[in-house]
């Protein structure tokens, strides 16, 4: 197959593998220097349709893939591989950019008969991982030994989320289906749900205890693994274990691993974002050549996730877009050379200059203006509109960054704390005020703390506004830390942090 032209941005390094759907390289980031994952389509994808009951078709998925990957968090929370860029390469065939994830599939593991703990070490960490998808209300959608790719060190991670789908309480229609690793509900046109993925990692287990080298597992690993493995393919639903959780921490019991508690913390998944999307588009459809959308907002209000998702809905309604990042302007390309390089990647891969740029109606999706400030004043006096997150005053068209609605706030908070009791959640979001940021900071001073009451919100809230205001002094003094520990009623944590003080004679 003939090297593709990719986007100015990314130099082709090697190809990984290509078939009838597409291609997928290894790239490097020529402002960055990252080494990434190109992932192209074939020619004829935008028209192939979805053979009836089987997959989606390939661009659909591409796109669901992507945006699914763009709608978890990318600072913390899970390993899944991050998702950089979605558009069309200059022949127009679609292609997305994502985190190179080195290594071997599950699949291919388990056919060179690889070490039977090692696997399942593996399949543990796609159970959390899917526990992680699933407090965010999403399905994988096609969980099997392809789509799980084991590191040389021996992490693991799931990928190909084309098949992702949200559910509720009623589960969800899937989108499609490996027939070896699809529970048989399925076929009976009932609706996904996390106990089919459940059935599906227990049909992986399979493979595993059929295929991998025994070599140290022993007799009593191999009966419970076993076990484990009949219970999540039983025909009855209600028969598997409930959650992905649960079938993650029979499998750690099993084979003596411990648990990562910080990998069992839920992602942050972006909440309410249709509407303002859908006014953000507006706006910029209605602003003029050369001029600006202010993005207003506090620290904490999700305005950068608010951007990044413009960006994205932008691309794919066909808009030139250049996504300036901060850390765009902190390269070793010059911040000159990193802007001529991604409007170059805006226009298909073609030279570009402030005029053709703004010829072509392109938009400059801005995080830092501070750090970009000399050229946008080029390229909006050559006619590119502009959308950029300011923290203060508007140099355009204003912006404001809505807080959450209470609901979804609360729906927020819950799936990242489920086990929590309803009032200590409203507590957390009363406090968040409605900001993404400011909630995802007290869930996560809570994740690993034991919380019984509402008022012991308010205790860890002042704690972080300490830190805020003075995080030396917070984090030195033990004994004020211990004393907060106390009132928030987690009496393991201030004994160990007394156990470090001297004794008072």
């Amino acid at each position: 197959m003939d090297q593709p032209v990719l986007p100015a941005r990314y130099a082709p390094v090697r190809q990984l593998g290509a078939g009838g759907g597409g291609e997928v390289w290894t790239v490097r980031d020529r402002i960055d220097g990252r080494q990434l994952a190109l992932k192209a389509l074939s020619h004829d994808a935008s028209s192939r349709e979805p053979s009836a009951g089987s997959s989606a078709g390939e661009v659909a998925a591409l796109v669901r893939e992507a945006t699914t990957l763009l709608d978890l968090s990318s600072s913390h929370g899970t390993s899944l591989p991050k998702v950089e860029r979605f558009g069309r390469l200059a022949d127009g065939r679609p292609f997305l950019v994502r985190e190179l994830v080195e290594g071997e599939s599950l699949a291919r593991y388990i056919e060179r008969g690889g070490p039977l703990l090692g696997a399942a070490r593996a399949l543990l960490e796609a159970a959390t991982q899917l526990t992680q998808l699933h407090r965010a209300a999403l399905l994988h959608g096609d969980v099997k030994p392809a789509n799980l790719i084991v590191r040389p060190d021996g992490s693991a991670t799931l990928v190909d989320l084309g098949l992702a789908t949200s559910w509720g309480p009623g589960g969800a229609r899937p989108e499609g289906l490996t027939p070896r690793y699809a529970p048989p509900e399925l076929f009976e046109g009932q609706p996904l749900t996390v106990r089919g993925e459940v059935y599906a990692l227990g049909a992986t287990l399979r493979d595993v205890l059929d295929g991998c080298e025994r070599g140290e597992a022993t007799r009593e690993q191999l009966q419970a693994l076993g076990a484990i493995e009949r219970r999540a393919t039983s025909h009855d639903p209600l028969a598997r274990h409930p959650s992905a959780d649960e079938i993650g921490s029979a499998i750690a019991a099993a084979c003596g691993f411990a648990a990562d508690a910080a990998k069992r913390r839920g992602i942050w998944t972006i909440v309410a974002t249709d509407a303002p999307l859908a006014e953000l588009l507006s706006a910029v459809e209605g602003l003029p050549a050369g001029g600006e959308l202010s993005v207003l907002g506090p620290v904490g209000s999700g305005g950068r996730t608010l951007m990044a998702a413009l960006a994205w809905r932008l691309a794919l309604h066909g808009w030139p877009v250049a996504w300036l990042r901060a850390r765009d302007a902190r390269t070793e390309v010059s911040a000159e050379e990193a802007l001529a390089i991604e409007l170059a990647t805006a226009l298909g891969g073609a030279e570009a200059t402030a005029e053709s740029f703004a010829a072509a109606a392109g938009v400059i999706v801005v995080e830092d203006p501070a750090l970009h400030d000399l050229r946008l004043s080029e390229l909006r006096k050559a006619g590119a509109r502009v959308v950029a997150r300011r923290a203060g005053r508007a140099a355009g068209a204003p912006y404001d960054v809505r807080p959450l609605e209470d609901r979804a706030a609360f729906e927020l908070v819950r799936r990242a704390l489920p086990s929590l009791p309803e009032a200590v959640l409203a507590r957390i979001v009363a406090r968040g005020e409605g900001r993404p940021g400011r909630l995802r900071a007290i869930v996560d001073a809570i994740a690993d703390r034991a919380i019984v009451r509402a008022e012991s919100v308010d205790v860890i809230v002042a704690h972080l506004e300490a830190r805020g205001a003075d995080a030396a002094v917070a984090e030195g003094d033990a004994l004020a830390r211990a004393q907060r520990a106390v009132e928030a009623g987690s009496l393991a944590e201030a004994e160990a942090l007394l156990a470090g003080q001297p004794r008072e004679e």
